[in-house]
């Protein structure tokens, strides 16, 4: 069972709808959890899975904001006792 979770990969669309009813449902708190912020995410990699979110502004995410997403995938797409990445990226034009 864990083996299976570390192996599985989810799709760029599964996320991003994810996202959207994330973003949705936390719309009203003001952006503390930072979830309005990104554009969109992607899956990159398993073992561990790996995602990146890519973001608007010129802010990078804070430590409770990454750990925010990274515990709504676990919950959303059943990554339960499998370590996960989050990595947030600036859009380009924000890049150093």
């Amino acid at each position: 069972e864990q083996y299976r979770k570390w192996n599985t990969r989810v799709g760029t669309g599964e996320l991003n709808d994810w996202l959207y009813r994330l973003q949705v449902r936390n719309s009203g708190y003001g952006g503390g959890s930072g979830v309005g912020r990104i554009r969109y995410i992607t899956q990159v990699g398993i073992r561990p899975p790996s995602f990146v979110a890519f973001l608007k502004g010129q802010a990078a995410m804070e430590a409770h904001q990454l750990r925010f997403i990274r515990n709504s995938i676990r919950d959303a797409f059943m990554f339960n006792g499998v370590p996960i990445r989050v990595v947030a990226r600036l859009g380009r034009k924000y890049r150093g």
